[in-house]
C-alpha cells in the first residue's frame, strides 16, 4: 500500500511479522520449482543450465495459474454458482484477457527465476574450486542469496508489473511487491544455492 521506496523499507522494517507470512507463503509455491531443477539437474548429469530451464518454466506455469484464478476471483462471479462459472468459462474474452495477462506475468517471472538459477551457486561454486574453506564458501553462499536471488525476484516482480501495465492490465507499478518479492526469493534461493 506504500507509494515510496522509503515507506516500503519502513514498513517492512516495521512489520517483520507480515514480512515472515509473505515469505512462509511464498516456499510452497517454488516447492514444485526447486524439485523439478533438481530432478532435471541430476537427470543431465549436474547439468545446471538444464535445471535453470526447469526453474524457469515451472516458476512460469505456477505464475500463469496463479494470474488465471486471481482473474476468475475478481471476476465477481459466484464461485458457487455452478451455472455462472459455466458461463465465465465459456467467455472467451474472459480467458483471452486472463491468458495474456498470465503470460505476461509468467513469462518475466519464469525468465528472470531461471537466470536467478543460472547463477545459483556461482559465487559458491568459485569459492570451491578456489579452495576457500568453510568459510569462504558459506560467506559465498550468504551473498550470492542476499547479493544475486533477492535482486533478481525483484528485477522479475518489476518487469512482470510493466509487462502489465503495458497491457493495460494495471495503472502503475507497486514497490511494495516488489521488494517483498526480493525478500521472499531469500529462502527458495537458498535451495537453489544447494542445488
Amino acid at each position: 500500500e506504500n507509494n515510496t521506496w522509503g515507506e516500503v523499507f519502513r514498513a517492512m522494517k516495521d512489520n517483520p511479522g507480515a514480512v515472515l507470512s509473505v515469505v512462509g507463503e511464498s516456499i510452497p509455491q517454488m516447492i514444485p520449482s526447486l524439485l523439478a531443477a533438481t530432478g532435471t539437474t541430476l537427470a543431465t548429469g549436474g547439468n545446471i543450465f538444464a535445471g535453470a530451464a526447469a526453474v524457469g518454466a515451472t516458476s512460469g506455469a505456477i505464475e500463469f495459474g496463479n494470474v488465471l484464478d486471481e482473474e476468475i476471483r475478481s471476476s465477481g462471479v459466484d464461485l458457487n454458482d455452478d451455472a455462472a462459472v459455466q458461463e465465465l468459462f465459456d467467455n472467451p474474452e474472459f480467458w483471452g484477457r486472463a491468458r495474456e495477462r498470465g503470460a505476461r506475468r509468467g513469462i518475466a517471472i519464469g525468465l528472470f527465476d531461471a537466470l536467478s538459477m543460472g547463477m545459483a551457486g556461482k559465487l559458491v561454486n568459485m569459492a570451491k574450486v578456489r579452495g576457500s574453506g568453510r568459510l569462504g564458501v558459506g560467506g559465498a553462499a550468504v551473498a550470492d542469496v542476499a547479493g544475486v536471488q533477492g535482486p533478481l525476484g525483484s528485477v522479475g516482480e518489476f518487469t512482470a508489473q510493466l509487462l502489465e501495465q503495458q497491457g493495460g492490465f494495471r495503472d502503475g507499478i507497486n514497490p511494495g511487491e516488489i521488494a517483498l518479492e526480493g525478500v521472499a526469493e531469500v529462502v527458495p534461493g537458498a535451495g537453489e544455492v544447494a542445488i
